[in-house]
């Protein structure tokens, strides 16, 4: 019998919500105009963008002209990152972040260096957080940007964005963070945060792929990375993605409502996937497990394992997960997330991150367990050679 696939890789994308799908359609359909044209079809298409945003921004506490619609977290984050420091190039050249930041954050900072920012990326400790005293011992006379994640998405840590703001504003430092894993996992109050520059991106919450926000707080000087139109108060120009930011006002507002009772499920439903693994085998560790996690991601390493032998076996399967970031999926190297956390290198490099969502089912956590101990004890019991010659 064919095994049924089970998808826990839900931090890397997620099944598109009916409603959403529907929403999407229907804008297709109906709102087909150029929504910069100025006939009456064209201002009826303004009007929905005009009603998405402010919607999303009554759901996350901000005004709606803080909003930027962009083409997700990547493109957010490189619009923040970018567009402030080189704004600010003539204020200072130092960005502060941490070692532990998506590649969208990471890959900009190392550009930024070839263009004469400095960069300081402090430590994380054995869980994966950032220690707000690292960050404001980071911080200079000449530091213009500090961005530091909100929920580290490969281990799921949720990191001091409060403190840390709370003090860069005092300072009168740019604070942004890279919410793209944070928001429908936990509370996204962004006037509560103080944050002034903060990222989403729709296809984590059960949206489309291709549409993300920017919130840039009122008063932020920027930088655009594009030029052309108007759009987007010329900060982000290009004819809007209307369906997309249909879908993404429709995502957000199915994944922010019952967040608690989802959280609780989810809580259960991770502790479960966790016990089962850890009962079953020897030699498991959950990385960041005594930190505060987002219910969701559960990254869980195995000693005595070859990981590109497992990743291939969970795959056969039918067991779909990652290795750390679905970006950096490619890559040989160890997980730098778990590199940063000194986790020994040959845990980090056969760990796998397990990531749910709320059509996740015990049934398919029980499944996925059994399949996952079935894979591991014929890793440990084979010699990694038959190994690979099996997949």
């Amino acid at each position: 019998m064919v095994n049924k696939l089970i998808y826990l890789d839900n931090a890397s994308t997620t099944h598109m919500r009916p409603e959403v799908i529907e929403a999407i359609t229907l804008d297709m359909k109906q709102h087909y105009a150029n929504p910069s044209s100025s006939h009456d079809l064209a201002k009826q298409v303004r009007r929905v963008i005009e009603s998405a945003r402010k919607t999303i921004a009554d759901s996350i506490n901000c005004f709606p002209n803080e909003l930027i619609f962009t083409s997700g977290g990547t493109e957010s984050n490189n619009l923040a990152i970018l567009g402030c420091a080189r704004a600010k190039r003539d204020k200072g050249r130092h960005v502060v972040t941490s070692k532990i930041e998506h590649g969208s954050v990471l890959n900009v900072v190392r550009h930024l260096e070839k263009e004469g920012f400095e960069i300081t990326c402090v430590d994380v400790d054995a869980n994966g957080l950032v220690d707000v005293k690292s960050v404001l011992k980071a911080i200079r006379s000449d530091t213009v940007l500090v961005s530091i994640m909100y929920v580290n998405n490969e281990i799921g840590t949720i990191q001091p964005i409060r403190e840390i703001a709370k003090h860069t504003r005092t300072r009168g430092v740019v604070m942004h963070t890279d919410a793209v894993q944070a928001l429908g996992k936990i509370q996204v109050d962004i006037k509560e945060l103080g944050v002034d520059f903060l990222s989403i991106s729709s296809h984590k919450i059960h949206g489309s792929k291709g549409t993300g926000i920017l919130y840039a707080r009122t008063g932020m000087e920027f930088m655009p990375l594009m030029f052309g139109g108007h759009q987007e108060q010329a900060r982000r120009p290009g004819t809007e993605n209307t369906a997309g930011i249909v879908g993404i006002e429709k995502a957000i507002g199915l994944i922010t409502d019952g967040m608690l009772v989802r959280n609780e499920y989810l809580h259960a439903l991770r502790n479960r996937l966790e016990d089962n693994i850890k009962s079953k085998l020897r030699g498991v560790i959950v990385n960041g497990v005594h930190a505060e996690r987002v219910a969701s991601i559960s990254n869980v390493s195995f000693d005595n394992v070859d990981g590109s032998v497992l990743m291939r076996l969970l795959n056969r399967a039918k067991v779909y997960v990652t290795s750390g970031s679905a970006c950096e999926s490619d890559s040989l190297e160890p997980s730098h997330v778990l590199s940063a956390m000194r986790v020994k290198r040959s845990l980090a490099e056969a760990s796998v991150r397990f990531s749910l969502s709320a059509e996740t089912t015990e049934e398919e956590v029980d499944e996925a367990t059994d399949r996952v101990v079935k894979v591991i004890s014929k890793l440990r019991g084979y010699d990694s050679q038959l190994a690979f010659a099996e997949t």
